[in-house]
């Protein structure tokens, strides 16, 4: 049976007014809402379920043009210097959890571990992962390979993905990374290849967010572990800022 698309500024679109999630039909949240940060073409509405709270974009751009909406997204650059107090706290607490460090770096790291904002930046940085249970690491959406580099210096053996072939490019040559260009759906790893998979912001871009965390499971190893972020529709920002509101990725450096 043929799908029925519409066109909303030359990207083909479905009404999506159901849940992806648990089926519930969807209540307006917000209307007529353009990109302010990057200016990806259209406007759009918000739906969010009742039922779960889960929130998604209506319409939804359908897979094979979603690409026309990331031509300006930013998913390389420049790597930055770090100063050697950054550096020495990062490592202290990077060694409070595992990772490689003298004794008095890991003291030093669970001292300033008290330290909220700092030991969140830090954990953020590795995406949460603890330095004992390194092994196969999974950065689906991994850009130009930057947090990739970092987990390999770490200990990890790590791989990526990303549909952006210039990221994919820069992650291969300036950082020597094994970087596959496409989707998570379209590389096909074999099954329980995986200790962690990470997705930084990235599930919230996907046009069948079940269907690639289905693809994450059967990648892990059985006892891997799924680290996920995405904006919180529950969060103090969009309670302050409703439709203003706008996320930011969380730091990969601290």
């Amino acid at each position: 049976m043929a799908h029925r698309f519409e066109r909303l500024n030359g990207i083909r679109v479905q009404e999506v007014r159901s849940c992806p999630l648990c089926g519930d039909e969807g209540t307006t949240l917000y209307r007529d809402l353009k990109d302010r940060l990057l200016g990806a073409p259209g406007t759009w509405t918000l739906l969010r379920c009742p039922e779960c709270g889960l929130v998604w974009l209506n319409p939804r751009p359908v897979a094979e043009d979603l690409w026309k909406l990331y031509e300006g997204y930013f998913t390389r650059g420049s790597v930055g210097r770090v100063s050697g107090l950054r550096r020495l706290v990062e490592s202290s607490i990077l060694a409070s959890m595992g990772y490689d460090g003298s004794q008095l770096k890991r003291v030093l790291g669970t001292a300033l571990s008290w330290i909220g904002p700092l030991k969140e930046a830090v954990e953020l940085s590795v995406m949460t992962l603890d330095g004992r249970m390194r092994g196969k690491l999974l950065d689906v959406g991994c850009g130009d390979g930057r947090f990739l580099a970092k987990m390999r210096d770490l200990g990890w053996e790590v791989t990526g993905v990303e549909p952006d072939g210039l990221a994919v490019e820069v992650a291969r040559e300036r950082f020597g990374l094994d970087v596959h260009r496409g989707t998570l759906e379209d590389i096909r790893f074999p099954e329980r290849t995986f200790d962690v998979v990470t997705m930084n912001h990235v599930i919230e871009h996907v046009p069948d967010p079940v269907g690639t965390l289905e693809e994450c499971l059967r990648v892990l190893k059985p006892g891997g572990r799924l680290v996920v972020t995405t904006p919180n529709v529950e969060s103090l920002g969009h309670r302050l800022f409703g439709k203003r509101w706008f996320h930011l990725d969380p730091p990969r450096h601290l």
